[in-house]
């Protein structure tokens, strides 16, 4: 959970279940786009729009995940098929 903690302005505006599928749902998707530490704009792009989202109402984790995935273009989240998943991280960098 601790990754997504430092994009939130508030931390206290989320329960701890949902602040769990968030959490659940950064770290899928920086998975899936291979994003490192590092790579802080990305991230925090992908924080923001979870962030969005969760304050929407949405708290499914694999939701939050999918859609974000599909909007960067995505289609597959299988590991046996690599070639679904961007590779210029500039595309998603704004999202």
């Amino acid at each position: 959970m601790a990754a997504l903690l430092p994009f939130l302005e508030n931390q206290t505006e989320f329960d701890p279940e949902t602040l769990q599928a968030m959490s659940a749902a950064f770290d899928d998707v920086c998975k899936v786009l291979r994003l490192k530490l590092s790579e802080t704009k990305g991230r925090e792009a992908v924080a923001k729009k979870i962030i969005e989202m969760a304050r929407q109402g949405q708290r499914n984790p694999t939701l939050l995940s999918l859609k974000i995935l599909r909007a960067v273009g995505v289609t597959n989240t299988s590991a046996d098929e690599p070639e679904q998943r961007p590779t210029d991280k500039k595309r998603y960098s704004g999202m």
